[in-house]
């Protein structure tokens, strides 16, 4: 934190004082508010599913003062969010995810790499064209940041003993030619200590099922449900295998599509697991303090 000092000289006229009262009270406000976020902040992780519409966005914040965007929505969707949950003076972002190049989860990037500092960035290098993707790609390559393919046995640890680790795709698909997005999101486990959410982009059973059978250890308490709760996502077979204690679903109220499909929510209902909608319940957030957690919600 840099300090700011300004000596008024004894002889200065009264609206100089003014204005070095004014100075030392924003000064003030500015230790005091740092300070709150401080202790707010100490020890927690707070994972937040944020209302984006029809799209995924989650901003998780950390010990250390690390910050970690996965996705960013639909264009101009991540940037209010994200503003309002970072400190005023902070434009900076320790790494930035991109599950897979669909307009609903990179087109509110392209703001995040135009008004943030970003030092890391984790994709996929799979072959995908469209004109949000070429956009994303010229920021990308413009902004600065280590680019990391998003492939089995990428980690990062942010010490305190938090890491996101990718489990798929289990190999490199760079240069291939995307036939399905979806089935090309990067799946990835965060860990807090003993707490565990897997977040899965879109994909769809497909992607679902090589988990299984690769018999990754993709257990976590949490569950990030896939393509926004489509019929074609979180099978009862991956359900068995990952044993979330809660679903998330990032969703458009009144999306053209019908997400999250009833079997979905029945299949949920029907196992125990409770589930939180964000066209429902507004900004979902998990917070952690690696031995247990709670999840609050906008509304």
């Amino acid at each position: 934190m840099h300090i700011i000092e300004k000596i008024v000289p004894l002889h200065e006229s009264h609206p100089v004082r003014a204005w070095h009262g004014v100075l030392l009270l924003i000064l003030l406000v500015f230790a005091f508010s740092l300070n709150a976020w401080a202790k707010n902040t100490k020890g927690l992780v707070r994972i937040h599913v944020l209302d984006v519409g029809q799209g995924d966005a989650i901003f998780i914040t950390m010990p250390g003062d690390h910050q970690v965007l996965i996705d960013g929505g639909p264009p101009g969707s991540a940037v209010p969010h994200v503003s309002a949950l970072m400190p005023s003076w902070d434009r900076t972002l320790d790494l930035v995810v991109a599950s897979h190049p669909h307009s609903d989860h990179i087109g509110g990037l392209i703001d995040v790499l135009e008004q943030y500092e970003v030092t890391h960035i984790l994709k996929g290098f799979e072959s995908y064209d469209s004109a949000t993707a070429r956009e994303w790609e010229r920021l990308v390559q413009a902004e600065g940041a280590v680019v990391t393919e998003g492939v089995a046995g990428v980690r990062y640890d942010f010490g305190a003993s938090i890491s996101l680790s990718v489990v798929f795709p289990i190999n490199s698909r760079s240069g291939v030619p995307s036939k399905d997005a979806n089935e090309d999101s990067l799946v990835f486990l965060f860990q807090y200590e003993h707490v565990r959410m897997l977040f899965t982009g879109d994909a769809e059973q497909g992607t679902e099922s090589a988990l299984v059978l690769a018999e990754e250890d993709i257990r976590a308490d949490i569950l990030k449900a896939g393509h926004h709760g489509s019929i074609t996502s979180t099978t009862p077979t991956f359900l068995a295998t990952v044993r979330p204690q809660a679903v998330l679903i990032s969703v458009g109220q009144g999306n053209r599509y019908g997400h999250p499909h009833p079997v979905t929510i029945d299949r949920l209902a029907g196992a125990g697991i409770p589930y939180y909608r964000t066209d429902q319940r507004g900004n979902v957030t998990v917070t952690s303090d690696g031995r247990s957690f709670s999840i609050t919600t906008e509304r």
